[in-house]
């Protein structure tokens, strides 16, 4: 299939180039800010957040497309403007997914693919039929959740934790946006142990001693804590004992833990530190994630 854009587009597997769909015109907004300043009556200005969230962000895809198949091909069966139609047909029916999100992805360029999950906003789809076979129409995609992200999570691991050190979480480095549904796996021993957010100081804390053998393991993205012998970065929620009643998170943000990335030696690096006592050569820190994007 001939694929003509410098950074092709899917949506649900199917390929949005070649001469009988392709992308015309992209942009890709940043998630604006949803402001948390609060108005104190009687004093000058506001109460100023310095952590705000992000509003969702939007995908616009001016598509266009030809009376060819995929390969620039009039099938021998019909003609250009029939096939022109039935090709519109696929694209309408492409964007017309009501029941589920739509898996939007673009290949960036440099090797790696970005993925948002998207549903199409409440404008309607307005398709220009053109004289000679051809069609063009313009879509627009909300991205409920403000950002793009890898296809796939990647794990981390450091062992041998000191505490207070601070340690860079090698495979989200070049994200651009803060990162909310990691899981976070500590093992003991470790006392009262805290993982903190070198860039906004924001921490999760577990106010209990792990033993040797004790994993603690935290879901962000769900809210989950438990801790217990044998947790893994991919057990389930629910498994071990509930760390509601002993965990204590903040930061200013809704999750258990944001990893926020910052500029450090001219790299945009996610960084954690974890501190506490009774810390061994066992005691270490697991991260399964993956990098965000604000486009």
């Amino acid at each position: 299939m001939p694929v003509f854009s410098q950074t092709p587009i899917t949506v649900d597997g199917t390929l949005l180039d070649g001469l009988a769909w392709g992308v015309e015109t992209k942009t890709k907004a940043m998630p604006g800010s949803l402001a948390a300043d609060i108005p104190i009556a009687g004093v000058d200005g506001v109460a100023a957040s310095l952590n705000d969230d992000y509003e969702g962000s939007l995908l616009t895809l001016g598509m266009w497309l030809r009376g060819t198949d995929q390969n620039g091909i009039v099938p021998g069966n019909t003609n250009a403007i029939a096939q022109c139609r039935r090709n519109l047909d696929d694209l309408l029916f492409l964007f017309s997914k009501k029941h589920a999100f739509m898996d939007v992805r673009e290949d960036i360029g440099d090797g790696t693919v970005r993925q948002a999950w998207c549903k199409v906003a409440t404008d309607p789809v307005v398709p220009s039929i053109i004289a000679g076979g051809a069609a063009r129409f313009t879509v627009l995609l909300t991205i409920p959740d403000a950002f793009w992200q890898d296809v796939a999570t990647n794990d981390w691991s450091q062992g041998s934790l000191v505490s207070g050190n601070t340690y860079t979480v090698d495979p989200l480095t070049g994200g651009n946006a803060p990162v909310a549904d990691g899981i976070l796996l500590l093992n003991g021993p470790a006392n009262n142990p805290v993982i903190t957010d070198a860039t906004t100081s924001a921490y999760v804390k577990l106010n209990r001693t792990l033993a040797a053998g004790d994993t603690w393991r935290v879901n962000a993205g769900t809210w989950a804590t438990q801790f217990g012998v044998g947790l893994s970065l991919g057990s389930a929620d629910a498994a071990g004992s509930s760390g509601d009643p002993y965990t204590e998170s903040g930061g200013g943000n809704a999750r258990f833990l944001r990893m926020v990335p910052s500029y450090v030696g001219g790299a945009r690096t996610v960084r954690l530190s974890v501190s506490g006592a009774g810390f061994s050569s066992a005691t270490s820190l697991a991260v399964r994630a993956r990098r965000k994007y604000l486009q």
